[in-house]
């Protein structure tokens, strides 16, 4: 199985994991289904591990793709993103995309860093968090 969704109800947390090869269109239904379930189950913490995904996406499919994950999910969503090392640079592309529509993404090597972070802070915190964020830009 190309993508794995993972509720874990205790923290109010959804795991979605992607490997091997996968076209844009696989990834794109895979995150329909992580945002739907995220807005039925009311949660606001995502961990999306691309570290094992083996496909190249372009640019611009990146860009699409964080486009399209932002409209689908609240805006006090936290999003941790586990890269490996040598996808750090489009990783960071993907964040900056994220944080210039307001989303709560960052990006990581270690899953349990990544779990760790997107679990840390209370959603009215993110909130304001986010406000501080946009206010000094």
């Amino acid at each position: 199985m190309p993508s794995c969704i993972s509720p874990a109800g205790k923290d109010q947390c959804l795991f979605v994991s992607y490997q091997g090869e996968m076209t844009r269109i696989e990834i794109m239904m895979a995150q329909s289904i992580a945002n739907e379930t995220l807005s039925v189950k009311r949660w606001n913490r995502l961990v999306v591990n691309i570290a094992r995904l083996q496909s190249t996406l372009t640019t611009l499919e990146l860009i699409d793709l964080a486009s399209n994950q932002s409209t689908d999910l609240p805006s006090n969503t936290r999003i941790a993103l586990v890269v490996r090392p040598d996808q750090v640079v489009r990783a960071k592309l993907v964040e900056s995309i994220a944080r210039n529509k307001g989303m709560l993404l960052t990006s990581f090597f270690d899953a349990k860093e990544a779990a760790t972070w997107v679990k840390e802070i209370k959603p009215l915190v993110a909130n304001q968090e986010l406000a501080t964020r946009q206010s000094r830009q």
